[in-house]
């Protein structure tokens, strides 16, 4: 597909826009939402060939995505003329589906024509999600190799691997240029990180082996190919190592340590080129709301008074006597709650992780219509990328079921991992929560793609918290320090609408974030100090998850008082993970529409 199809489109969409009145018995309206959102759903299959292999398409499937913004723009101004096209069509003309359908579009061609303007004030090597760790990851969990075809696409990848990193170095320094450079105190991470990857076989004779280089013979040794041949891919990959993969890691270490020198130690990004714009449209983007800094930094406040009352519950319940700090120091450095910092305490953990997601999945139908059939894994995070990822997060499967959602946890160390949090953490990204939604999304096969796919992160991440207290309200948390783990995540939330505003919009130093933190939370120093540079990195990110959680709990207490006897949490959870990923106004909006049907 290309610009002049969709210009054909939008065409269409003109045609019928502006002739409501007399339009033809055999336009369908409908049909024409449907197929915009199709349209660029491929569009953007075929501009992003990463996404293409995620989704389970073999297009471009040797490429990766260009290094540069031009695939975004045309993404963008595609979106945007479609969705320009699509204004005039009314909720008498289409159903109540594409009506939602036709807002989602008009608010995501909105929030790309924000963040047009700032695609390169985002750091290419954060220590979260930089390229460093993002494009060895996608070869090893996301592109499956099932035939020799397969392993050629591989192949070709693997060996454009350092290529691809050279042209993202390249990108960052042009930004660099702009005064446009993370922290001085996050260089370390992502040069660290790179130097954890390039250690070991085949770079050296240490035990340790290069995971992707083991995860590239292991495709290469699964597939029935005769020797020569299987000879032949093995020399290719040595090479591919040797000769791209390698230097292109050791130009970006060097790079980074000298770009580090000219690094400011301010962990806000007011400093950047029009900064308090920047996080502005970060925040708009991250909670799908027009909230300012000073609104959501003021509801964090109230949250955090609201969930210490909370904690001093369970304080009373454990015959702790003292004030809430005390009790944060005191679960803090209590062995009981953490395993041994070995590998079989680290495997113990993951072990738990997964026993409560298969346990609370026995009861599910209880609140839940839908059961998505994408199978869930619980895994360690690999070696190479353990020292930069968070504690846990999750990655999501494959439409068909091919590929599974995994639930990673990061277990470079147990003495980080207070067992207390691991119940409430195991809700949040398997089941009911990320897993739960992200699969049944995924499977909404009435919904066109562009919407299963889509993301806002208010709604997955609420969604998520939300999930954790569903959870508590379904009978699990037995134990009153699981359920003080519990109420801390959410604590920890809310601490995040303070501290994530603090440092970007109130110019809150590092060392102040790390010390809120350590006064209303029950986390390690190292433990919150990598919070703050979680926010550093993503700044806006981390306030979108209570706001989304409030708002879901604010419909259903709204469809509650409404719907009365007639209230079944069963149809509500249908409702709002029914319809796909949703910014919150247009989720509100298909709430009070179950409300309404309800009633009537």
């Amino acid at each position: 597909m290309n610009r002049r199809s969709f210009l054909m489109t939008a065409s269409a969409f003109s045609l019928t826009a502006g002739c409501a009145e007399k339009k033809s018995a055999t336009v369908d309206p409908d049909a024409l939402v449907r197929d915009a959102l199709d349209e660029l759903y491929q569009l953007r299959v075929e501009l992003f060939p990463e996404f293409a292999t995620s989704e389970g398409a073999s297009l471009n499937a040797s490429q990766w995505n260009a290094a540069d913004n031009g695939a975004f723009n045309l993404l963008m101004s595609s979106t945007s003329d479609v969705a320009e096209n699509i204004a005039g069509l009314s909720g008498e003309e289409i159903s109540f589906s594409s009506e939602i359908s036709r807002q989602v579009l008009l608010y995501d061609a909105g929030v790309m024509r924000g963040d047009a303007a700032y695609l390169d004030h985002r750091y290419v090597f954060s220590h979260m999600y930089g390229k460093h760790t993002e494009l060895p990851t996608f070869l090893i969990n996301t592109h499956k190799v099932d035939s020799e075809g397969d392993l050629e696409s591989y192949m070709v990848r693997l060996e454009n691997l350092g290529r691809q990193l050279d042209q993202y170095r390249e990108r960052t320094a042009a930004a660099a240029v702009r005064g446009i450079r993370p922290p001085q105190f996050l260089y370390d991470r992502v040069i660290d990180s790179c130097r954890d990857f390039i250690a070991g076989a085949p770079f050296s004779e240490a035990e340790r082996v290069n995971p992707l280089f083991q995860d590239a013979m292991s495709k290469l040794r699964k597939l029935k190919l005769g020797q020569e041949k299987r000879l032949s891919y093995e020399t290719r990959i040595r090479r591919a190592f040797m000769d791209g993969i390698r230097p292109s890691y050791d130009r970006l270490i060097d790079y980074l340590a000298e770009d580090k020198k000219l690094a400011s130690n301010e962990a806000g990004v007011w400093r950047l080129p029009d900064g308090e714009a920047y996080y502005r449209q970060r925040l708009r983007a991250r909670t799908t709301t027009d909230m300012s800094p000073q609104e959501i930094h003021d509801l964090g406040l109230a949250e955090v008074a609201r969930l210490r009352k909370e904690v001093e519950a369970v304080m009373d319940e454990v015959g702790f006597e003292g004030a809430v700090t005390a009790f944060f120091e005191a679960v803090r450095n209590d062995p009981r709650f953490y395993l041994p910092d070995t590998e079989e305490g680290r495997e113990k953990y993951r072990q738990m992780a997964e026993d409560y997601v298969a346990g609370i999945y026995e009861t599910i139908e209880t609140e839940f219509f839908r059961k998505p059939s994408i199978p869930l894994e619980v895994r360690r995070v690999e070696p190479f990328r353990e020292k930069s990822a968070g504690k846990a997060f999750y990655s999501r499967g494959a439409p068909d079921g091919a590929r599974p959602g995994i639930f990673y946890v990061n277990t470079i160390t147990t003495d980080d991992l207070p067992t207390y949090m691991l119940e409430g953490r195991s809700y949040h990204e398997g089941v009911p929560g990320h897993h739960f939604q992200i699969a049944a999304a995924q499977q909404l096969t009435d919904l066109p793609k562009y919407r299963r796919v889509a993301r806002y992160t208010a709604y997955s991440e609420g969604w998520a918290l939300y999930a954790e207290r569903l959870a508590r309200e379904m009978g699990f948390y037995r134990d009153p320090y699981s359920n003080f783990g519990r109420i801390a995540r959410e604590l920890w939330r809310a601490t995040r609408l303070v501290t994530d505003t603090g440092i970007h919009a109130f110019r809150w130093s590092r060392r102040k974030a790390i010390d809120y933190l350590l006064e209303n939370s029950p986390h390690p120093e190292g433990a919150c100090a990598a919070a703050v540079d979680r926010y550093c990195a993503m700044p806006g990110q981390a306030t979108a998850y209570s706001i989304g959680m409030l708002k879901i709990l604010e419909l259903r207490a709204r469809a509650r008082a409404t719907l009365g006897d007639r209230y079944d949490q069963r149809e509500f959870h249908d409702a709002v993970i029914g319809s796909g990923p949703l910014p919150l106004a247009i989720l509100e909006q298909v709430v009070l529409r179950f409300i309404e049907r309800r009633t009537g």
